[in-house]
Order: structure tokens, then sequence, then C-alpha cells
């Protein structure tokens, strides 16, 4: 487990321009940016064939969006399955996909997580990377957020549960049956979960999965973390 210095804050946002964001989804932070980034970083490492990509939690689209556009730029294949247990959010996400010319790219699903894993066997193979900016505020912190987040923004996409780990521990626990081997996660989380996560790794709770890394974000906050899918034995 290795922890990455602070990189330096550039910004790429244009990929962000005239994306259609409203309430309740939730707007695309300079955070976000850094995790497209990490990820694009990434993926420049596996081997040179098309793309099957997770994303939960698709909010407005961005993510995928800022992934398709790049790797479409590239002329690298990829097919993106973006869910999100927010109606409005899959609307939204299908109408920027529409709006940037990547509707092919990206599939859009209205599903929990745990819905999408009850029908993936039926509809879905594995999946090269899982990416998520998953909520995870701790309950207990989300009266302190900014009230302009607070009132503006879906509950839903911020409340993490009591320790923000609700959703993260579903992710970490199904990815291995959703990964191909040696396939990433990349998660967005609370400065306080890399070194929970970690430590859970160290104990061997999760054997099929490896922490690769945790990297800050350009304010100095331990801000996301890095997954793989071990080899078949």
């Amino acid at each position: 487990m290795t922890q990455l210095p602070t990189r330096s804050h550039t910004s790429r946002l244009i990929w962000v321009q005239g994306i259609r964001v409203r309430k309740p989804s939730l707007c695309p932070r300079p955070e976000t940016e850094e995790l497209v980034s990490l990820v694009l970083d990434s993926v420049s490492q596996f081997p040179k064939r098309p793309l099957s990509v997770l994303e939960i939690g698709s909010g407005t689209g961005a993510i995928a969006l800022a992934l398709a556009d790049s790797w479409r730029k590239q002329a690298r294949g990829v097919h993106i399955t973006a869910i999100d247990v927010a109606k409005t959010a899959c609307e939204l996400t299908l109408e920027n996909a529409e709006i940037f010319g990547l509707s092919e790219h990206i599939e859009v699903i209205h599903a929990s997580l745990d819905e999408f894993v009850a029908l993936r066997n039926k509809t879905h193979g594995t999946f090269d990377l899982i990416v998520s900016n998953p909520p995870y505020i701790p309950s207990r912190l989300l009266k302190s957020l900014d009230p302009v987040v607070r009132e503006h923004e879906d509950p839903r996409a911020l409340d993490g549960g009591s320790d923000g780990l609700d959703l993260i521990r579903q992710i970490v626990t199904y990815a291995p049956d959703m990964l191909k081997p040696t396939g990433e996660v990349w998660m967005e989380v609370d400065s306080s979960h890399p070194v929970i996560l970690s430590e859970s790794f160290a104990q061997g709770k999760l054997a099929r999965m490896e922490f690769v890394s945790y990297h800050k974000d350009f304010n100095g906050h331990d801000r996301f973390v890095r997954l793989r899918r071990r080899e078949s034995p």
C-alpha cells in the first residue's frame, strides 16, 4: 500500500463546460476532475484493448463523459455502464451524453448497486474498471456542510451512513465478482477512509482484492483510493 504525494492542481475543466446540472444532482467539483485524471493515468498502463467500465453513482454523468471522451479521442473502444439510484440523475446523464455525442459509449441503468448486481449476470459480463464518487460523508457531519450543498443537493449522493462507508463497503464486497482479473476500482472517499480500508485489507478480510494506493487531493487531504482484483490462482 502506497501513499502518493500531493498532485499539483492543473485545471482540466474543459470537459465540464456545457454540461447540464440540475437540482438535486451533485455538481462536479475539482476533486471529480482529479479522480478522472488519476483514472486516465492508471488506465494508460492497461493492455491496448477495448475497455468495459462500470460507474457507480453517475450523477450528472461528468465522470463517465470525461472518461469516454478522452478514450474516444485516443481511438480506444470503450463501453461505460453508469448506474444511479436516482431517476433524475439517470435522465441527466443520458441528456449530457447526447449533448456531447457520447450516447453510443454510455449505457445508463436506473438501479441501486444491489439491484444491478442481481441483474448483472443476465445482462453484463465483467469489467476492466469500476469508478465511483459514492456518498461518503458521515451522517453526523451533514449538518456542517455548506448550506448551498446541504439544501440543494440530493442527500443520497452525500450521506454515507454512520462512518461514511456504507456504499463503499458494498462496492469493495461486490468488486471481485464484477471485475476481470487485475481489474481496478477507483473511488473518491472521505479523508478518514484510506487508513480504515487499508487496515481491513491488511487484516486479510478481503483476500480477493488488494489495496494498491491512496492519493491526496490538491488541498492535501487523503481523497482517492485505488484497489485491484488479484489474479485468479
